[in-house]
């Protein structure tokens, strides 16, 4: 977690969008995007797993084949699942601009109320 931003990426600490920017975003659109957000970084935690085994594997180092399966089986059931889940989020998206200008919720808001929620509760 770096000190300028949720992300530890650096770069400027994105501002909380507003109180009415964030009741606009159906609670549905917001709840999805927190698991799709967990999902992936979980789905990331997998892919590491798979890389090191990889690595141990190209290195010349003993690996059993079951590991390779489970490790191989396991990231497939999460960018599956993470795979879903974006569809959905793309649906959620469509629906969006299908709405009237005035009506619509602003995608940044939500990505930007989803990291800076995460982030709070990291630090907790």
């Amino acid at each position: 977690m770096g000190a300028t931003d949720p992300q530890g990426e650096g770069g400027p600490k994105p501002k909380m969008p507003t109180a009415a920017d964030v009741a606009k975003i159906p609670t549905l659109v917001r709840d999805h995007a927190v698991q799709m957000s967990k999902q992936a970084a979980l789905t990331r935690e997998v892919r590491k797993v798979w890389y090191a085994i990889r690595d141990r594997f190209i290195a010349g180092r003993d690996v059993l084949d079951s590991e390779i399966s489970a490790a191989t089986g396991s990231l497939w059931d999460h960018e599956r699942a993470l795979a879903a889940a974006a569809e959905v989020h793309r649906e959620h998206l469509a629906e969006n601009e299908r709405l009237q200008p005035d009506q619509r919720w602003s995608p940044k808001a939500l990505y930007t109320w989803v990291a800076l929620t995460q982030a709070a509760q990291k630090q907790q």
